[in-house]
């Protein structure tokens, strides 16, 4: 049933002591009906529940609703639920959608979807101008942190415990622009809508660790480009993977030890192989498989796991050591089948020596493995 939070006591009272044959029961029967009824009676049906699309559509609930070829020009579903609703060839440019929670909902293949897009990119303002805030363009794509710019020391220092000679020592890099980056890794709700909206090829596998608020996994750099592509097609930003220098400047959040939580870390912190320790840490349980995205506390920055659960890809093409590493790296878009990518963060089954803000890995852009996931990047 629909639910009006704000509708005349006469709508609203109880059903069971309205006569089904009085206006007011008429008018709660074709209320009922809106959710089944084909689209094309939905504007009469409102007119039948006696319902200003302009006032009494706002903080309700009309998720499951079939919109499909309505002109919505005029109706306000300001602060309601509009979960799961079908917007196919609709008019929406003209319609008010704040705060509306539209979870589910196809609302991108609305005739005018560009249009409707446009109108909802001023509510951000200025990004750059709010450090670390949160934002989500749209209801279905990923919250983004803002980061500002700054300099930060990359890599490891000669005498840092598990370091590899990959790692370089430590050097100034240069961050000029303000980007924004996923508070979480991709999970699996995020990556089935991109599946179930565009038909991709590749579901990726669970390995039965249930999906949801999950990381992504089995997802290559090639996945990972599929869908970024995707989102910046829907939503005309510039969405992408983190370069390295961005991945480890977001990673440290101002910190210069191994980890930004400090010279060690626990698997109270992080989802790692804990049956091994490091730099004197303690010695914990081995979970065994991934854990959700907003598990643990975040780092200074708001950023979820960025120590663990799943090594996540990079732009940047391996190289053995950092090149022009005091200004910021291009993202590297074309590649060759055999090219290896970089990834960052370690991942449930590592040691935590790999957890490490410097540590660095690589694989073939076609890798599709359980502790590989991605997060995304955003250019503002």
């Amino acid at each position: 049933m629909v639910i009006l939070n704000n509708e005349p006591e006469h709508i609203i009272q109880n059903q069971n002591k309205i006569d089904d044959s009085s206006p007011q029961g008429k008018a709660l029967q074709a209320m009922q009906r809106i959710q089944t009824t084909s689209t094309e009676n939905f504007a009469e049906l409102l007119k039948i529940a006696n319902l200003d699309p302009a006032r009494h559509l706002r903080n309700s609930d009309w998720s499951e609703c079939d919109f499909r070829d309505v002109d919505l020009t005029g109706y306000d579903f300001s602060g309601a639920k509009v979960r799961n609703a079908k917007f196919d060839n609709a008019v929406i440019s003209g319609a008010k959608f704040h705060n509306t929670d539209l979870t589910g909902s196809n609302i991108w293949k609305a005739k005018d979807w560009k249009e409707y897009l446009l109108k909802q990119k001023p509510q951000h303002g200025d990004l750059s101008r709010k450090p670390f805030s949160l934002f989500r363009d749209l209801p279905f794509t990923p919250e983004m942190v803002v980061i500002p710019p700054s300099t930060f020391m990359m890599g490891s220092p000669d005498g840092e415990k598990g370091r590899y000679d990959h790692e370089d020592l430590q050097h100034e890099v240069v961050i000029s622009r303000y980007f924004a980056i996923g508070q979480f890794a991709i999970t699996f709700d995020e990556w089935d809508h991109f599946v179930r909206e565009t038909n991709y090829e590749h579901t990726a596998d669970d390995e039965g660790w249930d999906r949801n608020n999950m990381p992504a996994i089995h997802v290559s750099w090639d996945d990972a480009q599929a869908y970024v592509h995707w989102l910046c097609n829907v939503t005309g930003a510039l969405y992408r993977l983190p370069s390295e220098l961005e991945w480890e400047y977001c990673c440290r959040a101002g910190t210069k030890s191994p980890f930004w939580c400090g010279n060690s870390i626990s698997a109270d912190q992080a989802n790692y192989d804990g049956r091994y320790a490091y730099n004197n840490g303690s010695v914990k349980k081995y979970r065994e498989k991934t854990v959700p995205v907003d598990s643990f506390d975040p780092n200074p920055w708001g950023l979820y796991n960025v120590h663990g659960n799943v090594w996540e890809w990079c732009s940047n093409l391996y190289s053995n050591t950092y090149k022009n590493a005091s200004v910021e790296s291009k993202i590297d878009l074309h590649h060759s089948k055999d090219t290896r990518h970089a990834l960052r963060g370690g991942a449930w089954n590592y040691r935590p020596q790999f957890l490490r803000s410097a540590s660095r890995f690589r694989y073939p852009t076609y890798t599709r493995l359980n502790n590989v996931g991605f997060r995304i990047a955003r250019t503002l």
